[in-house]
C-alpha cells in the first residue's frame, strides 16, 4: 500500500503539452535515512517529502554520467540555474519499488526517470530551434538480422626438424673387461661412439573469419523512431524513401539491398556518391546513414527471457559543401533488449537502440553547434 501511494504521489509530469520533447531515460536507486512516529516503526510524512529532491538529484547525477565529457562540461558550467529548475528538467519521476530497513531505519527506492533535453538545451543556448523548422536531414537507419553465419575451421601447418650428433671417445686398456667365456679382449685401446637424435616442431593456426549474411528487420518501427527523435529536436527529418522519390536518388530497394551486403555496413560508393549529390541538389544540410545489427540472440538462464544485442554504427554527413565530410560518428556500441519472445526482444533491442544513437546524434550536433 505505501509502495502505490508513494509512486502514484511521486508521478510528476511538468512539461507542457504544446511541444513534444526528445526526453532520456533514466534509471538509478537512492537511500534515505527515516524517523519514526510515536506510535509507528514506519516513516514519518517527513521522510517522503525529503526523498522526493534526493531522488532527483541522484537522476541528475546518473545522467551527467552517461554524457561524453565534452557534454558534461557544458552542463556543469550550468549547473546552479539547472539545480534551480530541476523539477522541470526531470520532466517525470516515478518510484518503481521500495524497501524499508527498519533496522537501520533507512529506505531504498528504484527510480525511473525522464530528462527533458529539449528544456536543457533551451538553458544551454537560450532557446531551442522549433521542430520542423532546422536542417533538412535525409536519413538511411537500416535494420539488419543474421539470416545467415558460417564459421570456418582453424587450419594448422606444423613444422619439423630433426639433427643428429656423434661423439668419439678414446678408452684405456683398463675399461676393456673380460668377457664371460674368460677370453681377455686383444685390443688394448679404442673407441667408444655414442650417437644422439633432437627433434623439434614448430607451426602456425590460421582462421578464416565468420561468414555472415543479413536480412532487412522492422524498417517502418526503426524510421518511425529515428524520424521522431530528430523532428523533436528541430531537424526537418526525410525518410529515405520519400527523399529519394523528390530528388532522383537511388530507389530504396536498391540502397538498403547494397546495405545488407555490406560487410563494412556503408553504402559501396556508386551509390553513395548518387545519394549524396541528390541530397545536395534538394538542399538537404544532412544525411544520417548506417545500421543497426542485430548480432546476438541468447537465452537468459536466470529469468527465461530471451536477450538480444543491437550493434549500432552511424554516422551523420554534411552534404552542402562540395565534399561530404562526417560531422557525427556513433559506435559500433551495442544496447540490449529483452522480451519473453524473440520477436518482442528484437523489437525492443531495436527501438531503443535507434532511440539512444539519435539522441546520441543529436546531443553531439548541439555540441558543435549544428542545428
Amino acid at each position: 500500500m505505501i509502495r502505490s501511494l508513494l509512486a502514484l504521489a511521486l508521478t510528476l509530469a511538468f512539461w507542457g503539452a504544446t511541444q513534444q520533447a526528445v526526453a532520456a531515460t533514466v534509471r538509478t536507486s537512492v537511500s534515505v535515512g527515516y524517523e519514526t512516529g510515536f506510535f509507528s516503526k514506519k516513516p514519518n510524512d517527513e521522510t517522503y517529502k525529503k526523498a522526493d529532491p534526493l531522488m532527483r538529484e541522484a537522476v541528475w547525477k546518473k545522467y551527467l554520467t552517461r554524457l561524453s565529457p565534452e557534454a558534461r562540461e557544458l552542463l556543469l558550467q550550468k549547473e546552479s540555474e539547472i539545480m534551480s529548475k530541476l523539477s522541470e528538467v526531470i520532466s517525470s519521476l516515478n518510484v518503481t519499488d521500495t524497501e524499508i530497513d527498519e533496522k537501520s531505519k533507512t529506505m531504498y527506492f528504484e527510480v525511473e526517470a525522464v530528462i527533458d533535453d529539449n528544456l536543457l538545451n533551451v538553458l544551454l543556448k537560450g532557446s531551442a530551434t522549433p521542430s520542423g523548422q532546422g536542417s533538412l536531414t535525409a536519413f538511411l537507419v537500416l535494420p539488419r538480422l543474421q539470416a545467415e553465419a558460417k564459421s570456418y575451421d582453424a587450419t594448422v601447418v606444423k613444422k619439423a626438424t630433426a639433427s643428429t650428433s656423434m661423439a668419439t671417445e678414446k678408452i684405456g686398456a683398463e675399461d676393456i673387461q673380460e668377457s664371460d667365456t674368460g677370453v681377455t679382449e686383444r685390443e688394448v685401446e679404442g673407441e667408444k661412439v655414442t650417437m644422439s637424435t633432437k627433434a623439434k616442431t614448430s607451426g602456425s593456426t590460421t582462421r578464416k573469419a565468420q561468414k555472415v549474411k543479413w536480412k532487412l528487420g522492422n524498417a517502418r518501427d526503426v524510421d518511425a523512431a529515428v524520424n521522431r527523435y530528430l523532428s523533436n529536436a528541430g531537424f526537418e527529418a526525410v525518410t529515405y524513401g520519400d527523399f529519394a522519390g523528390e530528388c532522383g536518388a537511388p530507389g530504396t530497394e536498391e540502397v538498403r539491398a547494397d546495405l545488407l551486403s555490406s560487410p563494412a555496413a556503408e553504402l559501396s560508393d556508386d551509390i553513395r556518391r548518387a545519394a549524396f549529390k541528390a541530397a545536395k541538389g534538394c538542399e538537404f544540410k544532412y544525411f544520417v546513414m548506417g545500421t543497426l545489427d542485430i548480432d546476438s540472440i541468447a537465452k537468459d538462464p536466470n529469468s527465461d527471457n530471451v536477450l538480444v544485442r543491437a550493434n549500432v554504427s552511424i554516422k551523420v554527413y554534411d552534404v552542402s559543401a562540395r565534399f561530404p565530410k562526417a560531422v557525427v560518428s556513433i559506435g559500433p556500441v551495442a544496447y540490449n533488449g529483452a522480451g519473453a519472445q524473440e520477436d518482442g526482444a528484437t523489437t525492443d533491442a531495436l527501438l531503443k537502440s535507434a532511440k539512444e544513437a539519435t539522441q546520441n546524434i543529436v546531443q553531439q550536433l548541439r555540441l558543435k553547434g549544428l542545428q
